[in-house]
């Protein structure tokens, strides 16, 4: 499989229906106002070890620190459980 995902190529429809969920589900369960950006990405990843594909997710509030998780599997694979999960291992962290 290639590594290269290209930027501008149209968005599957199953992924642009779960990357708007994953944008409500996050919206509501951290309580974020409209003015948080959330960026749901995914990115091909040429390292060894990582997957060929994984979901980016940045909150980008107004002022104050941004954050960034990484899910390993394609925007339309991820789950609640994961959501859940990537926000336990930031507490966790």
């Amino acid at each position: 499989m290639s590594a290269f995902v290209n930027p501008l190529a149209p968005r599957r429809p199953r992924a642009a229906e779960a990357t708007s969920r994953i944008r409500s589900w996050l919206r509501a369960r951290l309580a974020l106002p409209e003015d948080v950006l959330i960026v749901v990405n995914e990115v091909a990843c040429a390292e060894p070890g990582c997957p060929d594909v994984e979901t980016v997710i940045g909150l980008l509030p107004p002022s104050g620190p941004s954050r960034t998780f990484k899910i390993e599997r394609p925007i339309a694979e991820v789950t609640t459980a994961d959501l859940e999960r990537m926000l336990d291992g930031e507490a966790a962290a």
